[in-house]
Order: structure tokens, then sequence, then C-alpha cells
């Protein structure tokens, strides 16, 4: 590949393959590249660009390496918080 990718054109995408009961992970964002080496995945396919930089990456990650998580929030009403300071001042004094 002789262009360089520009930000907008960098992503990351997760695909399951039930019949293997496998996650593909192909990316092409440097950080997400890091962290999957970093990890360990298996990587299956590697695409450089001219000068010999990385483009994208492609890895077959097992399926308890992926977990989707609810990422709302716990929601705290004000006497929590109220409850919570005045805990937390009486560690501080404690000290």
């Amino acid at each position: 590949m002789s262009d360089k990718l520009i930000r907008a054109e960098r992503e990351t995408i997760i695909i399951y393959n039930e019949l293997d009961d496998a996650y593909i992970i192909d990316s092409s964002v440097q950080k997400h590249i890091r962290r999957f080496d970093k990890l360990g995945y298996e990587c299956t396919d590697t695409q450089l660009y001219d000068d010999g930089t990385v483009c994208s990456k492609s890895y077959r990650v097992p399926v308890r390496a992926i977990s989707f998580r609810n990422p709302e929030k716990r929601k705290v009403t004000e006497e929590q918080r109220q409850a919570a300071r005045e805990r937390f001042a009486k560690m501080r004094a404690e000290k």
C-alpha cells in the first residue's frame, strides 16, 4: 500500500465466526494493534505500507477474550453522595 491511511480511514472491525467459535479482528488503528500484540493474540495477516511500516493486522481471538459490557454508569442519589462524603471525611480524620 503506497498512501498511508488518514485518521478517518483507520478502523477496527470485530467479526464473530460461529463455526470456529472465535473472533476475527482486523485493525488499522495502531493503538489497538499494539494492545492486541501485547495481549498475545494470534496474528493471521499483516499488511505493510511501501516503506515497511505496518498498515493493518488481522487476529484470531478466542471467544473468552472478548466481552461486551453495559456502558451505563451507576446512578447515585444526592443522599448517597452526602453519606459517602461523610464516610471519607471520617476516614481522613482518623488518620
